[in-house]
């Protein structure tokens, strides 16, 4: 499963002319490279540092790019979808869910422009 998802996101990668497209390169790379670490795996080093654990290191940094493409992704989309609509974008926020502190609610966009003086688009449920 994880060596179809890798290929569907690198021919994605290939044909899109994404900006950040380049951070979507290094996810899929360095995720086929860290996947070698669980299918090639070799017995802890010095009794505590084995495949699974730099697997589990590689994960972290790995993370931190993968949701950066999607941040850029996010604004990338609503940069053109806005461009369509005609308008001048004023504010982006993103509200997160106050009661909890994790989970993206919803990404709402102030713009300037069309029939009205100010719109609100809510782009996520």
């Amino acid at each position: 499963m994880a060596v179809a998802q890798l290929t569907i996101w690198a021919v994605w990668a290939g044909v899109s002319r994404h900006p950040s497209r380049w951070k979507l390169w290094l996810v899929v790379i360095s995720g086929g490279l860290a996947m070698l670490l669980e299918i090639y795996d070799f017995p802890p080093y010095e009794g505590f540092l084995d495949a699974h654990a730099i697997w589990h290191a590689t994960t972290i940094p790995l993370t931190y790019v993968w949701w950066s493409f999607i941040r850029d992704d996010a604004e990338f989309r609503t940069a053109r979808f806005l461009k369509k609509a005609n308008c001048v974008v004023l504010i982006l926020t993103l509200e997160i869910d106050k009661t909890c502190g994790k989970g993206l609610r919803s990404l709402v966009v102030y713009c300037i422009g069309g029939e009205s003086k100010l719109d609100h688009f809510r782009l996520l449920p």
